[in-house]
C-alpha cells in the first residue's frame, strides 16, 4: 500500500525544512506519494476590486512558480510530486483547507511548520499547525 504524506508550503524556511523531510521520507521508500500543498489567502486590498484581483493574481502566481521549482529542484526517486494551490477566502481557515486536503486524498502524514512566515501571509502561523494538528485525522508532524 502506498504511504501518502502531505506537506505544507509558505515560502519560509520551516515549510522548506517540511518539504526536505517529506522528499527524504519518499527517497527512502518505493511506495511513497508526497504532495506539497499551498494555501493562499484569496483576499486582498478592500479599497479597488480591480487591485484586488491582481494582487491575488501576484501571489499565485508567486506561489505556483515556487511549486513548479520544487518539482524540478527535487526530482523525487520513485514517484513525481504531486503540487496543489488551494485559495481561501477567510485567513481563519487556512488549517481547515488543509485538513479537508489531507482528507480528501486518504494522506497518512501531514508536515507543517510550526510558525511560517513566508511569501503567502498568515499561513503556517502557529494557529494554523495547531489547528492541524487538533483537527487533522493522520498524524502530523510539525517541524521548527
Amino acid at each position: 500500500m502506498r504511504e501518502k504524506i502531505m506537506a505544507a508550503y509558505d515560502g519560509s524556511e520551516v515549510s522548506k525544512k517540511a518539504i526536505q523531510e517529506a522528499l527524504s521520507r519518499e527517497a527512502s521508500s518505493e511506495n511513497t506519494e508526497v504532495h506539497i500543498v499551498s494555501v493562499v489567502n484569496g483576499s486582498g486590498p478592500y479599497t479597488n476590486a480591480v487591485i484586488a484581483e491582481d494582487f491575488n493574481h501576484e501571489i499565485l502566481k508567486d506561489v505556483e512558480e515556487d511549486l513548479n521549482k520544487i518539482k524540478r529542484d527535487f526530482h523525487p526517486v520513485h514517484t513525481p510530486i504531486i503540487t496543489e494551490v488551494l485559495i481561501e477566502p477567510s485567513e481563519s481557515n487556512a488549517g481547515r483547507r488543509l485538513c479537508e486536503y489531507a482528507d480528501k486524498h486518504d494522506i497518512d502524514l501531514v508536515i507543517v511548520g510550526n510558525r511560517g512566515l513566508g511569501k503567502v501571509k498568515n499561513f503556517l502561523l502557529g494557529s494554523v499547525s495547531k489547528d492541524v494538528v487538533q483537527n487533522t485525522k493522520c498524524p502530523v508532524l510539525v517541524m521548527k
